[in-house]
């Protein structure tokens, strides 16, 4: 189908086929390459229907993306060549913030920034669960690909789906087909076969709408911070975290940083107001820890204290356990600087004003924070990232490995070794964290960074994640979430479980035009 054909069908501002169009949306901080013929622009779930059904028509194969923010993972790019793009970032509707039963009802164009500023404005009793990939990226990509935010797994908190089949069928699952439903976004599962976790990570159709369960203001919150000074202690503290997880006393909201991640994230942030040689002086004087571990706790405020009690009495022997809270946050930022004539102080008050974007990820106020720890790791000067910019268009590389491990100190001590013993072979630092993926797992963020513009250790950096990924999949530690170019390391054409998604591919969509491969043999 040529391109005026396109355009004559649904209109041209919904069609971009021009040279500068694909290569932007090609561009990716992966290093990876895929051919894609057209990018569409629908603007409401009408539209996405129309297209899909002019796809079904010339087998044209559709990929959509939410933002596009996959960084690490494929950014914007199909499975396969020749698909055309459906960028869903126009649907950016609310269409509804409840405010009795907490829930908000988006498009998947919704970005965490958009919600965010939108709960503010109506100082809401509620926020959002945030991710720290950046305040543009959508909620629901987010959600659909099982992303997992700063207060738990995100799948387990959208409800109520509309979504486009590869027949051009519009359905809503839960109770939302009954159109006098009252419950649609309050109990997920409706009557009979639940849909749901059918359109998380498949391919079976398009969502465009969808509810997003927020988190309502308590009374206190703070910050739990334990760091460990030595690796040897990691699985002793994850055993700790485990018991205390166990008891009640924390929630599953557990979050743990090697040294190299801890540094890359603050090292970001301070490089925009400091120079790197003083960077480096106050990462090396205030950030020594091997493991650092942090937990958001709220409550009343004796809940909070309670908590904090208790998980500090289990956890000082690993090192020191802080609360960070809002008050000592301004205790402590006049301290440094009343004290700023001492170095030792300024260096505390730089750290502390890095820092604070994070904190406030606990309280569901996103940022781009974190994004400038990738070209930090490769100097910013050399890789061409200025704040703010969008990683697919620096020369910035990084993959992402991203398995799901037993809530086990021992486990996670042999998942180490094996990605020390990837990354060290093929000349890579490891950057880690572990994050709680339910009261029993965690999920571990392994990623590299690479000079883009260099295409010897982009190639190096693939083999080292395809060693690494296929190391895991046989040790059992089975990844959660797979990159474009991981599709085959995790699909099996003999296993029923595969071959039986296939089946129900047939049925969702006969003619397979939505993202072929991506969860998928077809």
């Amino acid at each position: 189908m040529d391109t005026n054909s396109w355009a004559d069908r649904l209109g041209a501002r919904m069609v971009r086929t021009d040279e500068a169009t694909i290569r932007r949306y090609t561009a990716n901080v992966s290093g990876l390459e895929r051919v894609i013929t057209a990018v569409l622009y629908p603007e409401s779930s009408a539209d996405v229907q129309a297209l899909v059904r002019i796809a079904n028509e010339v087998r044209l194969p559709l990929y959509p993306i939410s933002t596009g923010c996959n960084w690490g993972l494929g950014s914007k790019l199909p499975v396969r060549d020749g698909a055309a793009l459906v960028d869903l970032s126009r649907m950016d509707r609310i269409h509804e913030v409840n405010e009795t039963h907490g829930y908000a009802v988006i498009e998947p164009g919704v970005t965490q920034r958009k919600l965010h500023e939108r709960l503010q404005d109506a100082h809401s009793s509620y926020w959002l669960s945030v991710t720290g990939s950046g305040a543009e990226t959508s909620i629901l990509g987010n959600a659909l690909d099982r992303g997992i935010a700063h207060h738990g797994p995100r799948a387990e908190q959208i409800s109520g789906l509309e979504v486009v089949l590869g027949t051009s069928e519009l359905i809503r699952t839960g109770s939302g087909h009954f159109p006098q439903s009252q419950t649609t976004y309050l109990y997920r599962h409706g009557i009979g076969p639940s849909l749901d976790g059918l359109f998380c990570q498949s391919n079976f159709g398009i969502v465009t709408r969808a509810a997003i369960r927020l988190m309502r203001r308590q009374p206190a919150q703070g910050v739990l911070g334990c760091a460990i000074a030595g690796e040897e202690e990691l699985a002793a503290l994850v055993d700790g975290v485990a018991a205390l997880i166990r008891q009640g006393i924390l929630d599953p909201c557990v979050h743990v940083s090697n040294r190299a991640r801890a540094r890359s994230v603050v090292g970001g942030m301070l490089a925009q107001r400091h120079a790197d040689q003083e960077v480096r002086n106050i990462l090396d004087a205030e950030l020594r820890g091997a493991w650092s571990l942090s937990c958001p706790l709220s409550g009343t405020v004796a809940q909070v204290r309670l908590s904090f009690r208790e998980a500090r009495a289990a956890l000082r022997k690993f090192g020191r356990v802080s609360l960070t809270t809002d008050r000592s946050f301004q205790v402590r930022r006049a301290w440094y600087r009343l004290l700023s004539f001492v170095p030792r102080f300024r260096r505390r008050a730089a750290l502390l004003e890095a820092v604070e974007a994070f904190y406030h990820h606990s309280k569901g106020v996103p940022s781009d924070a974190a994004l400038a720890s990738i070209p930090w790791c490769l100097a910013a000067s050399a890789s061409g990232y200025t704040p703010g910019a969008d990683l697919d268009a620096t020369r910035c590389g990084t993959l992402f490995v991203l398995p799901i491990l037993p809530l086990e100190g021992r486990a996670v001590r042999e998942a180490m070794a094996m990605a020390h013993q990837a990354t060290g072979k093929h000349g890579f630092i490891p950057y880690v964290t572990l994050n709680s993926a339910s009261p029993e797992s965690l999920e571990a963020v392994i990623n590299i960074v690479f000079p883009r513009n260099d295409g010897s250790q982009v190639e190096k950096a693939h083999r080292c994640v395809d060693e690494l990924v296929a190391s895991y999949m046989q040790k059992g530690f089975i990844l959660y979430r797979a990159g474009i170019q991981s599709m085959s390391s995790i699909v099996n054409a003999d296993s029923p479980y595969w071959q039986l998604i296939a089946r129900l591919k047939d049925v969702f969509d006969p003619n397979r035009i939505i993202a072929p491969g991506r969860y998928n043999l077809v």
